[in-house]
């Protein structure tokens, strides 16, 4: 804060303030009001400390007229957090929508009928999804499996191939490949905790993804294996004695470009498998610990973690967690930065949670103690009378009481409502 307020921020002695964000590495947050002057005075002052300082910021603006530092103090935190959180935008699962994959925009050719009540019908087109039925879907999803496996970063690839004989059929050799790959990947668990400090440091088990295609000329198969972390010399030399035995090749790269899992990514998601036992089709990619897509924390939406999570219905005038982001204008703006969504979001989350609670006058922290204990949540429900939301919000605030989760905003409202004093 200025001795003689905002209008003499630029003037001050950032001296000591530069000193310390540099020497913990901390970072500086800029909570003037969020007024005509104070705005001002941060755009000055963030523009002073990057170029006399070269110290980046990041300005918190609160409510109209006011400072986020006049927050409670949760508040706060979870906001600085959702401000500062190493979350890596990388890992955000590519939308569909956006201008760059335009080219993977699906035509929707499939035509769904539905009965009128008499003899008409109503005919409309809907999209494929990740049914990947059409082409376009089809190249999309095999696109996020290639786009996965590149973000995680694979530091190995070992490529087995030529499973068969001369004139197999698919059945055939799919399966040869698909007994080698279930083979493989329990060798790799099994092996995971078992190797030497050296090479595993930290512990983890190893994380691999697995894609399973079948040739252009013939109908061999062959399987590509990309790693997190590399073989030992001893597992590779396992490995290629067993491909010799079985007659099939057996290739490293410890340099993996994109190109290298393009070239191995197979063109579709299954592979028929009619005829071959009772398996009807088999997956051609496989993954066991690969990073997934980081998804941010969920908005409470009207269905969210309710039907799905704990088996209820839904009344009669319920809505889609769907209907209820449009319907709000809660959808996530392609237009603005990734901070600019999570701040959003938790908002839209804070509004939803007040639209639910308002109402609600018969939870009590009694209820939200059991079920963070992990008591019978659908009675536990029940027994409030008066609480219409979904029970993620009502399950997730009670996680935070108990320590299980960090505070967000979305759950004021529901502890004022079960009476929790603060302190």
């Amino acid at each position: 804060t200025a001795p003689r307020g905002a209008q003499s921020l630029p003037g001050a002695d950032f001296t000591e303030l530069v000193e310390l964000a540099k020497d913990k590495g901390l970072p500086v947050l800029l909570c003037g009001d969020n007024d005509l002057v104070g705005r001002e005075a941060m755009r000055k002052v963030r523009a002073l400390l990057k170029m006399d300082f070269h110290l980046d910021t990041a300005n918190l603006t609160g409510e109209e007229k006011g400072s986020v530092a006049d927050l409670p103090i949760e508040d706060l935190l979870a906001l600085i957090r959702v401000k500062l959180s190493d979350r890596n935008p990388g890992w955000q699962k590519p939308i569909r929508n956006q201008v760059q994959y335009v080219k993977f925009k699906c035509p929707r050719p499939k035509k769904n009928i539905k009965s009128a009540g008499d003899v008409s019908g109503i005919w409309g087109l809907v999209p494929c999804c990740n049914t990947a039925t059409c082409k376009l879907c089809c190249e999309w999803e095999n696109f996020l499996h290639v786009e996965r496996c590149w973000r995680g970063k694979p530091a190995q690839m070992i490529q087995v191939s030529g499973f068969g004989e001369d004139g197999s059929t698919i059945p055939q050799t799919v399966g040869a490949a698909k007994l080698y790959r279930e083979r493989l990947e329990g060798r790799l668990r099994k092996n995971s905790y078992v190797l030497q400090k050296q090479e595993n440091p930290s512990g983890e088990r190893r994380k691999f993804m697995t894609a399973l295609t079948i040739g252009k000329t013939d109908y061999r198969a062959s399987l590509a294996m990309f790693l997190s972390s590399p073989l030992s010399d001893k597992q590779i030399a396992k490995e290629e004695r067993r491909a010799e035995r079985a007659g099939i090749s057996f290739t490293v790269k410890n340099v993996v470009t994109r190109e290298d899992i393009e070239d191995a990514a197979p063109k579709s998601l299954t592979i028929n498998m009619e005829g071959e036992g009772t398996t009807g089709s088999t997956n051609c990619w496989t993954s066991s610990g690969w990073p997934t897509w980081w998804r941010p924390e969920t908005t409470y939406a009207f269905s969210d973690g309710r039907d799905l999570e704990d088996g209820e219905e839904f009344p009669a005038d319920s809505i889609s967690a769907k209907d209820w982001k449009r319907q709000y204008g809660q959808e996530w703006d392609c237009k603005k930065s990734l901070r600019d969504n999570l701040n959003l979001r938790e908002e839209h989350a804070y509004f939803n949670s007040q639209l639910w609670m308002t109402p609600c006058h018969g939870l009590s922290i009694e209820t939200l103690q059991g079920i963070a204990e992990g008591g019978d949540i659908p009675a536990l429900i029940e027994e409030v009378g008066d609480y219409k939301g979904p029970t993620a919000l009502l399950r997730d605030a009670a996680g935070y009481l108990v320590g299980q989760r960090e505070w967000r905003k979305a759950f004021r409202p529901v502890l004022d409502a079960a009476g929790w004093v603060e302190g």
